[in-house]
């Protein structure tokens, strides 16, 4: 199949993304990331994207962010190094879908990952690829964000006239007692308030 980790014919490059699954230890899986790396040609590389390498990589790394672990935080940058390797288009990344969502939104949800060189790394992938959705992502966030905010301004609101009517609650007590009028209109017998 290979030479020295290097692979020698584009006919072997089904059996390359066949183990890519996440079955395998971390350690075959990084070898497997190697060869993949150390693709000579690019026609072994645009055979990779046509044998569905991204939909196996976007299963590896979504296993990846939900089990952060520090051995998986490498494997999952690795697997960023990969996808920057693919000689891609905009049309291969938007076709490339798994069970779970597509690889564009998989991709641009990593360019908010809490780790920052994980990223990085997927933000230059979309910035390449996806600049349009990139671009229109983050005007939806900064619309959201200002929604929140002008949302909270409503809420702060809401939470002061709560606390209002806490804090007026026994003075409605003492209105009923006093024949339904508020302390302001209440008189005593000298006709003065209290």
């Amino acid at each position: 199949c290979s030479e020295g980790g290097v692979l020698t014919s584009d006919a072997h490059v089904i059996a390359v993304v066949r183990y890519l699954k996440p079955q395998y230890s971390i350690f075959e899986i990084s070898n497997i990331f190697q060869v993949i790396l150390a693709s000579p040609t690019r026609s072994m590389r645009e055979e990779f994207v046509k044998r569905g390498i991204l939909s196996a990589l976007q299963v590896l790394m979504h296993r990846y962010t939900e089990e952060l672990t520090k051995a998986n935080l490498p494997l999952l940058r690795k697997a960023l190094d990969v996808v920057s390797f693919l000689p891609l288009t905009e049309e291969a990344i938007i076709r490339s879908r798994t069970g779970k969502c597509s690889f564009t939104t998989f991709l641009l949800d990593l360019c908010r990952h809490h780790d920052q060189e994980a990223a990085r790394r997927a933000g230059a992938i979309a910035e390449k690829h996806l600049a349009s959705q990139l671009r229109r992502r983050r005007e939806s966030q900064q619309r959201a964000q200002q929604q929140m905010a002008s949302s909270s301004g409503w809420r702060d609101r809401e939470r002061e006239r709560e606390r209002d009517r806490d804090r007026d609650r026994p003075r409605i007590r003492e209105w009923r007692q006093d024949g339904g009028r508020p302390p302001s209109l209440v008189v005593n017998a000298n006709g003065k308030r209290p």
